[in-house]
Formats: structure tokens, sequence, C-alpha cells
């Protein structure tokens, strides 16, 4: 493994640890599509269409607690499969161990089921600073590589209140496990 492989896996390990949400909803079709906002793709909060929309701020996220946070996105998905009869799109370390465990609760599960995960710039930021100062590397490579390492399909959202916000503009619930 190169150098430059090595120092992405272990970004990438600190910055699956950064905040992340997720959203679950049922009913994922697009009609308008509103323009991306700079480098940031926001195109999903127009996209998601579905009536039952929850909002899971899984931010800070203690996994000595609890190892298993997207519970909660399985448990309202499957809930509303169970009693609507609703399916989508109706409805550190040096990998992320939630990303593709092998489970009906992994992340890339759940974003087959219509779960949309994002990553905060502004946390990402903080986080990329922290690892230049302390690896006395530029700032802009370090966000570059944290970037690079996200899971696939992880929206880079300007700020993690922001995305909360717009989210509930657009009928989205708020839950804070």
């Amino acid at each position: 493994m190169s150098e430059r492989q090595s120092r992405r896996s272990f970004f990438t390990s600190v910055a699956s640890a950064a905040g992340l949400a997720a959203v679950a909803a049922q009913d994922a079709a697009a009609q308008s599509v509103p323009p991306s906002a700079g480098p940031f793709d926001m195109k999903w909060l127009e996209q998601v269409k579905g009536k039952h929309k929850q909002l899971y701020d899984l931010g800070a996220w203690n996994l000595a607690e609890d190892g298993r946070p997207l519970r909660f996105c399985k448990n309202f998905l499957d809930t509303f499969r169970d009693v609507y009869k609703m399916e989508s799109p109706e409805q550190p370390s040096i990998r992320n161990i939630f990303y593709d465990e092998g489970s009906d609760i992994s992340v890339k599960a759940m974003q087959a089921r219509g779960t949309i995960f994002w990553q905060c710039n502004v946390a990402l930021g903080n986080v990329a600073q922290q690892l230049a100062d302390q690896f006395k590397m530029p700032f802009a490579e370090v966000r570059a590589d944290l970037i690079a390492g996200l899971n696939p399909g992880v929206r880079l959202m300007p700020s993690h209140v922001m995305s909360l916000a717009l989210a509930q503009e657009r009928g989205f619930t708020y839950m804070r496990p």
C-alpha cells in the first residue's frame, strides 16, 4: 500500500466517525429538480416526495453505548412496509464498519431502501484542519482526501444545521436518538 493510500485509509477512518445524518423516506420519485448550490448537490431535498419522511440525527453517536445506530432507520422502514405495505421507491479503523456488514442494517442496505446520508462540510473542515495541524500537512490536501474517502452515495452538505432546517421545511420530521 502506498503512503498516500495508507494516509487516505487513515483519514477515511477518522472521517467515518465525524458527523453524519441519515434520512429515511418512503417515495423517492423526482419531478422537478432545482439546480445544485455551488459545489453542493442539494437536489435530493426536492426529490424525496413521500408522505412519511423521517430525519435521524446520528452526528454524535456513541458507539461504545450502541454499535448499531442504523436500527432506527431500519425500524422506520420496516414498520411502514409492514403496516402500510410501502417499499422504496415508494417509501477509528480502516473501513466503515457500518457500510457493508452483509446485513439488512448496514449503510449499503439502508441506501438500497431509500435512505440518504450526508456529511456536514463544516464538521469535515474542522476534522481536516485538526488532522492537517497534527500531521503537518496542507489543509486542502487533507480535506480532499477526506472527501475522496466518503462512502459511495454520501452527500456533502454545506452544514448539518442548514441541512436539518431545509429537510424540516420540506416536511421531514426530526429524531435525535
